[in-house]
């Protein structure tokens, strides 16, 4: 789960105070905001293509003849704890040195040969931001104002025949209506301002 506003920040904001001090939130307390800006932090995540916390990931992939250069599916890398390989369906990895690769922030990993052709590769590495782009934070902000006034109206994120004005917003509740599945299309629903700050950061397909 991607957490990139806490609810100190968000209660001391231009875009949340309103939520968090209010006696008629919607919000019944302050775990509930925490909860509902991981959502938000999640469709980000959703918006974007990309998880931009930090985090040890594996990648697997089969080899084509004749490279010697990857992508990683996480970025920015911090580093390469270890890749490994496997041989003709063998069950034994074998590991190559540190020595014989570099890899680059923006995900790439060179190396000093060619990789062997249709061999499992299998890298673990550490990639994500190590403090969050405040950029980041404040697109998570006001996409959550955003939402939590369409909450307030009833436009979206009503648990079905539930409470209409207050009930906990996390999405493990139970008639929680997830609000990344209130859209076929992600782009319907997020402000303009937050589009402008993320496809700065988004994977282009």
């Amino acid at each position: 789960m991607s957490r990139y506003v806490t609810y100190e920040t968000f209660s001391t904001s231009p875009y949340g105070i309103d939520f968090c001090s209010c006696d008629d939130s919607i919000f019944a307390s302050s775990g509930e905001v925490q909860l509902f800006l991981d959502d938000m932090s999640g469709l980000i995540d959703l918006y974007a293509g990309r998880t931009f916390g930090s985090g040890m990931v594996t990648d697997t992939f089969v080899a084509s003849p004749g490279i010697n250069k990857i992508f990683l599916s996480r970025f920015p890398v911090n580093y390469i704890e270890s890749v490994k390989f496997y041989q003709d369906g063998s069950i034994d990895s074998e590991t190559i040195s540190s020595g014989s690769y570099r890899s680059f922030y923006d995900g790439r990993v060179l190396f000093n040969s060619n990789l062997y052709g249709y061999a499992t590769y299998e890298i673990l590495y550490n990639a994500g931001y190590l403090t969050i782009p405040p950029q980041i934070e404040l697109a998570t902000m006001i996409l959550a104002n955003s939402y939590a006034l369409a909450i307030e109206n009833n436009a979206v994120g009503i648990p079905e025949g539930g409470n209409t004005t207050r009930f906990v917003f996390g999405k493990y509740e139970e008639n929680f209506v997830d609000p990344r599945q209130r859209y076929d299309d992600i782009n319907v629903g997020i402000p303009v301002t937050v589009h402008a700050i993320l496809n700065r950061f988004k994977v282009q397909n």
